[in-house]
């Protein structure tokens, strides 16, 4: 168990309801940004790190 959370961080993204195609869609291209490594390079661009891992 640990005594405190280093840092924690938290994202989401709001969609219409009942618009599964989209959520999909969406999810899909999350999935292939973290396979071709552009969700790491976009994340290090722009908050000086890769934030990729903690957000998997």
């Amino acid at each position: 168990m640990v005594d405190q959370a280093k840092k924690v961080e938290t994202a989401s993204c709001a969609f219409k309801k009942n618009n599964e195609e989209l959520v999909q869609a969406f999810n899909k291209a999350i999935s292939d940004m973290y396979t071709d490594g552009s969700y790491s390079r976009i994340s290090s661009k722009w908050f000086g790190s890769d934030i990729s891992e903690s957000h998997r």
